[in-house]
């Protein structure tokens, strides 16, 4: 590797504009972010990759995404050991050594150098007065220092973003993002963390991340072989190798089972949603309709009972075609509060509320039936069913849709329903 001057390597730096007048919090983390990445781009035996990553990061932080320590060279002696009793050829190799030990340490504080002129240059030296000596400049202090110095002066941060910053890592995991979203969401709110003194740990921000993935329910093995590991292999960078295979090999998995239409593992997949969802709310919604009329009740009753046997029978049928994929079995669809054939009641399970697990439900009479009320949405996205309305599974559309009403119209869609089924419209308005 050739050496390069301090002017060299700055040469390859994507600058940002000077930040005129007073430091903000915002404008340090943005240059802080640059030069880091202007640091990866300065190549570096040790690091690989992360190049001179090093002088951007705290040893602690580089430690958790490298996955071990940055050793920093060590400035070698002034000269080669005498020659006294050595050979010739010892002579060279030693010579040979001591150069090439010049050269790496040189390099390192090179590009140590030319960090420390990017962030002093994007700044108004007032702000960097304090650290500023008559005799020696900024000698003293590191790019890194010099950051620091500048967050704490004037990068301020209030106890509400700070509970932000935590609420923004904890967000619910979008599958259809990259898994690189999430990650760079994850360190980001590690960085503003450790900006206000309170960093997470490589044990919190693997903890962390490993309960959102595992809430997604898709991860199941991964979870498992992660749990499995030595702790000395549950490294931040090891994390995200060992979750982000299981991640991209899910999303191509279901973008292939999506272009091959709803038929085998597709419908293992999306048949537990589905019914699930009509289950609940057709047998509600009879529940909640009937009367104090006993042979209404009794009718009702034949009704739901055939419902809930053609729903298990559903469910089944889509359980042998998840064996069959090599994928988990679904779950059974949780049974609806259904009307009472007396005043005593019994007990039940309850439905899905939050979809965040499922309750038990209490001891009903005659008089206590339910009604599936969503309060707010189950789905984040536009589709569209006219059999079924608003706030459906992702892969439910009027299209797609498996379980149909009379008069079904396949075109009808979110702007244009076509006259078709109105439920949950509100919670998308």
């Amino acid at each position: 590797m050739v050496l390069a001057a301090v002017s060299t390597i700055r040469e390859g730096f994507t600058s940002l504009p000077h930040h005129d007048g007073e430091p903000t919090y915002a404008a340090i983390v943005a240059r802080r972010t640059n030069l880091r990445a202007n640091l990866t781009t300065i190549p570096d035996d040790q690091s690989g990759h992360l190049g001179m990553l090093f002088h951007g990061l705290e040893p602690a932080a580089f430690k958790l995404l490298a996955g071990f320590p940055y050793i920093v060279p060590a400035q070698p002696a002034p000269t080669a050991p005498g020659i006294n009793g050595r050979s010739a050829a010892q002579v060279a190799l030693d010579n040979a050594i001591r150069s090439e030990q010049e050269r790496v340490y040189k390099h390192f504080t090179n590009a140590g150098a030319a960090a420390k002129q990017e962030i002093i240059e994007s700044f108004d030296a007032i702000y960097l007065k304090e650290l500023w000596d008559p005799t020696t400049g900024y000698s003293a202090h590191s790019a890194l220092q010099i950051i620091d110095h500048l967050l704490t002066r004037y990068g301020n941060i209030t106890p509400t973003q700070s509970i932000e910053n935590d609420v923004f890592f904890h967000q619910k995991i979008d599958l259809s993002q990259p898994f690189a979203t999430h990650t760079a969401r994850w360190e980001e709110c590690r960085d503003f963390s450790n900006d206000n003194n309170a960093g997470y740990t490589n044990e919190q921000m693997c903890n962390n991340a490993y309960n959102l993935l595992s809430r997604t329910g898709h991860f199941r093995r991964e979870c498992q072989a992660w749990t499995a590991r030595p702790i000395i292999e549950k490294t931040w960078a090891n994390f995200k190798t060992h979750f982000n295979n299981a991640y991209r090999d899910l999303r191509t998995f279901q973008a292939e089972t999506s272009q091959q239409g709803y038929h085998g593992a597709n419908a293992a997949i999306e048949g537990e949603d589905e019914i699930e969802q009509i289950f609940h709310e057709t047998v509600a919604n009879l529940a909640a309709e009937s009367s104090a009329s006993a042979q209404l009740q009794v009718s009702q009753a034949q009704a739901i009972s055939s419902l809930t046997q053609q729903m298990t029978a559903l469910t089944q049928s889509i359980t042998t075609m998840a064996r069959n994929q090599g994928l988990p079995a679904p779950a059974l669809p949780a049974a609806a509060i259904l009307p009472a054939a007396n005043a005593g009641g019994g007990r039940g399970n309850g439905g899905r509320g939050d979809r965040g697990g499922r309750g038990r439900g209490g001891r009903g009479g005659r008089d206590n039936y339910q009604r599936v009320v969503r309060t707010e949405r189950w789905y984040h996205n536009d589709n569209y069913c006219h059999s079924h309305g608003y706030d459906v599974d992702p892969r439910h559309t009027s299209l797609t849709c498996r379980f149909r009403k009379p008069g079904h119209i396949e075109t009808a869609t979110k702007s244009n329903p076509q006259g078709g089924c109105q439920d949950h419209a509100a919670l998308v308005a």
